[in-house]
């Protein structure tokens, strides 16, 4: 790295730091203090707290990321641009693009942390925050739901669960039902079940195998074995739990907003239902390509920067600065319409995700290649 990239890295990284850790506690105050009451009724001790915002803080990054380094890049900028900094650069020969290499690998970097904490860190998240809220609406056991009914589409099987557990995947009074050709069905029953070893085993089962070749007796079988594992259950844990996500989004409105389910829960979602509705298919399209997209957020941000901050002077440094502000809200403004508009059917799903990126980036770049 040449002496040139270290300093405008150093003077870039001491404004992102003040902007990141400025945002976070700002959000985090400012959310303690709302939500205090209810954290305080819910008998939440100072762990439960910590844990509660350590999970909502995938949620938060994703937002602020991207305007603190906005607001980190045009600060940097403004202050090279006021001292004749990228002027005396150009004159010593550097090119745009080649002062712009280092913002524009900060850029990809940080969406290569955004993508890792949407798809890691808050796919993880998610559940526990489910949990907490339930603690503080004073729900009982915080790893128990139910009722769940999961369609296996791959394998035609139907899964009625009473009770969940979302961590330990215990199963209680689960009656699943499938079919072995056109003529046999088979039903299950047991009292309890659980997951090991990639299969499902259960205690006290209840077969009806429903035979017109068999009697009514044959057609009942009653296991006395305390623990039996059924090979042909292919239905995972993981599938469960994407199913009681996704499932229950895609009867909301909240899929309109912002990319809601990680893009491991879309594949396991679709694995089970690989003939989706055409409207409950383009919803989760748009949920794909939206999460895709949203990390390239950071790239996009600092091409807009530069044009703006870059090429400001003394007199005109307020105006490039605020109007690159400007730009980026109504680029994030764009892409909650797209999104809505993909979700809707109105956009095609790749294009409702990714038109934001095309234009502004496009757009920023265009900027760039005719700055002097």
């Amino acid at each position: 790295m040449r002496l040139i990239d270290r300093y405008l890295l150093r003077e870039l990284t001491i404004p992102l730091c003040y902007c990141l850790s400025g945002f976070l506690l700002f959000w985090l105050t400012f959310d303690l203090f709302g939500e205090l009451g209810d954290l305080q009724k819910a008998h939440l001790g100072p762990r439960e707290i910590s844990r509660y915002y350590l999970q909502k803080l995938p949620e938060l990054l994703v937002v602020v990321i991207p305007v603190a380094l906005l607001l980190a890049m045009l600060y940097s900028l403004t202050n090279h641009a006021r001292h004749n900094e990228w002027i005396a650069a150009r004159a010593a020969g550097l090119s745009i693009w080649r002062l712009s290499a280092v913002y524009l690998i900060v850029g990809v970097l940080f969406s290569g942390i955004l993508f890792l904490v949407n798809e890691v860190w808050a796919a993880r998240g998610a559940a526990s925050i489910e949990d907490l809220e339930r603690q503080k609406e004073g729900g009982g056991d915080l790893h128990w739901t139910g009722p769940l009914h999961v369609e296996d589409h791959g394998t035609d099987q139907s899964w009625d669960i009473e009770n969940y557990h979302l961590v330990t995947s215990e199963l209680i009074r689960p009656r699943i039902t499938w079919k072995l050709d056109e003529r046999i069905t088979v039903k299950m029953v047991a009292e309890r079940g659980g997951y090991t070893n990639g299969v499902w085993t259960f205690e006290n089962m209840t077969t009806f195998r429903n035979d017109p070749s068999q009697s009514a007796a044959e057609m009942l079988k009653v296991t006395d074995d305390p623990l039996i594992g059924v090979k042909e259950l292919k239905l995972t844990p993981r599938q469960i739990r994407s199913e009681r996500r996704i499932g229950a989004l895609l009867n909301s409105v909240r899929m309109a907003k912002e990319a809601q389910v990680s893009l491991s829960e879309i594949s396991d979602y679709l694995m089970l239902h690989p003939d989706l509705p055409p409207p409950k298919r383009v919803k989760l399209d748009t949920q794909f390509h939206g999460r895709m997209a949203w990390p390239f957020t950071c790239l996009v941000v600092v091409l807009i920067a530069i044009p703006f901050g870059g090429a400001s002077g003394r007199r005109n440094a307020y105006v490039g600065v605020a109007s690159s502000i400007v730009i980026c809200f109504g680029y994030f403004i764009l892409m909650r319409v797209g999104l809505a508009m993909g979700t809707g059917g109105r956009l095609a799903p790749w294009l409702a995700a990714w038109l934001p990126n095309l234009l502004f980036g496009g757009g920023a770049g265009i900027l760039i290649a005719r700055m002097r």
